[in-house]
């Protein structure tokens, strides 16, 4: 990529090199997503009930999806949502190049993918991923809604006070953070609760 095809500095290939840490890792059955530059996203994909919400999660920078396997699927699943686990450009199996800005894109396209209502979906990122996580519901405001909800986890430059103010997305006052995240996500850990 050049300066010329973004926008953004942020994606010039000099601070992309310096900033993302991709590597490759293979899993069996990817779900592939075409991404916003026309690069193909190896996501993971497993539902366990077409009317049940779906979680979304991008992960953490320098992770790739199989990290997450098995464990992450059996946990989310195993409380009744689907899960998609979002994959990067150039992480994984996926085909193309981090761009911090650019990237971005691929938020809609992934949650487009699913082929169900925004109220359905569950938004989940860590660390890098809280940024995509949160323009997700930027972009996509009902998953944010009584339908949906919104977890960041080690999120960049986060505090709990931060994680809930999604403005006039439904969600109650920064001040009932902690009971947003268990009333949206009952199965958030007594652990993690006591996190937020």
């Amino acid at each position: 990529m050049t300066m010329s095809e973004s926008a953004s500095i942020l994606d010039h290939p000099l601070i992309a090199s310096r900033y993302f840490f991709p590597r490759p890792d293979a899993f069996l059955n990817p779900r592939w997503i075409d991404a916003a530059d026309g690069s193909r996203l190896a996501c993971y994909y497993q539902a366990v009930n077409p009317a049940a919400k779906t979680v979304v999660y991008w992960h953490g920078n320098g992770e790739v999806v199989a990290d997450y396997l098995p464990e992450f699927p059996a946990w989310i699943t195993g409380a009744g949502y689907n899960l998609l686990l979002a994959e990067y450009r150039g992480y994984g199996m996926s085909t193309g190049h981090p761009a911090l800005v650019g990237m971005l894109a691929d938020v809609s396209a992934t949650l487009q993918s699913l082929g169900i209502p925004d109220r359905q979906i569950v938004l989940f990122g860590r660390s890098i991923g809280s940024l995509y996580a949160v323009h997700g519901v930027s972009r996509h405001p009902q998953v944010a809604g009584l339908g949906g909800g919104l977890v960041r986890g080690s999120g960049m430059s986060w505090t709990p006070w931060q994680s809930m103010q999604v403005g006039t997305s439904g969600l109650p006052s920064t001040s009932a953070a902690p009971w947003t995240l268990c009333r949206y996500l009952p199965w958030i850990s007594p652990w993690q609760r006591a996190q937020v």
